[in-house]
């Protein structure tokens, strides 16, 4: 029994042994198998590092060549936008150069339409040569008989709210000379004192002042004619029976002063009909206060001129 418990026991341990020295190999087998494959994989994160280095380089030397390919492209953008802004400059130069040529043209041409067909607005601001010529040029229909036949009833219509005459005449109150009809001229064209002998009394003054002051009229003409039987009283010996003839003879008589062509109790003549409306203009200037600052100023031009009976003509005195 001792025996058999004996070598059942040795038996045991034999088993015991030999599963101890498997499972030792074992053991030793695998961590010799995994510390063989551990290397493996250092090797291959070497070769993914080095793989890895390789691709960082060309991604470095690609991004370098990028941001240089970028930087280009800025620049090359930059020079393409300095160009564009310099070929718009001179666009937009050229284009301002044409308007301005443009405008010229426009004014030009608007200046060469006033000079054929000149307007209302045009004609107030005409200078007093401009004025007289026009003036002139009328008579020259009056004298000729081709006067323009006025549109009165459109001229009343528009005459309504003012009148804006740029010339004053004072004439002789002689119904042959009607300053309307020697000028050539319609309704609100003129503004007319008619006195015996273009004589200006304070009425006669004061209807110029208006005209000058208020309605800013720039001629003032002194109209004589021949033939003027105002001058003809003043150059007679007689004694006017009332005391306004002998006012008008008076203020007329002073004209002839030194003047052998016009003694009283000669016949009257042209020299004398010249002389009355050169005295008449000064004096109307004279004893005016407005008129004289007019004058100075030059807002205000004095012409003196005699209208010749058989001709129809408009002379001026110089």
């Amino acid at each position: 029994m001792k025996f058999f418990l004996h070598k059942f026991t040795l038996k045991k341990l034999f088993t015991i042994g030999l599963m101890f020295l498997l499972l030792f190999f074992t053991v030793g087998f695998a961590s010799k198998c995994s510390s063989d494959k551990k290397p493996k994989k250092a090797k291959k994160s070497k070769k993914k590092s080095k793989k890895g280095k390789k691709s960082l380089k060309l991604s470095s030397k690609s991004k370098g060549k990028k941001d240089d390919s970028e930087d280009d492209e800025k620049e090359k953008s930059k020079s393409d936008k300095e160009d564009s802004d310099e070929i718009t400059g001179k666009d937009e130069s050229s284009k301002d150069k044409e308007l301005v040529d443009k405008e010229k043209e426009k004014k030009e041409e608007k200046d060469k339409k006033a000079t054929k067909n000149p307007v209302k607005k045009e004609k107030s601001s005409a200078s007093v040569k401009e004025i007289w010529k026009d003036l002139i040029k009328g008579n020259k229909k009056f004298v000729a008989g081709k006067y323009t036949k006025g549109k009165f009833v459109s001229s009343r219509k528009k005459l309504v709210k003012g009148q804006h005459p740029e010339v004053i005449v004072i004439g002789c109150a002689d119904s042959r000379v009607p300053p309307e009809l020697v000028f050539d001229k319609n309704l609100g064209e003129l503004f007319v004192i008619r006195t015996a002998g273009n004589v200006a009394d304070p009425i006669a003054l004061g209807s110029i002042e208006y005209a000058a002051e208020h309605l800013h009229s720039k001629v003032l003409i002194v109209l004589g004619h021949e033939s003027c039987g105002a001058v003809g009283a003043a150059l007679s010996k007689e004694k006017m029976p009332t005391a306004n003839l002998r006012a008008i003879v008076s203020e007329i008589r002073p004209s002839f002063k030194l003047e052998e062509e016009c003694k009283i109790g000669n016949d009257n003549n042209i020299k004398c009909v010249e002389l009355n409306v050169e005295n008449s203009a000064k004096n109307i200037v004279n004893r005016s206060p407005i008129l004289k600052k007019l004058v100075k100023e030059e807002k205000l031009t004095v012409i003196e001129a005699v209208y010749e009976m058989e001709s129809g003509k408009v002379v001026r005195l110089e």
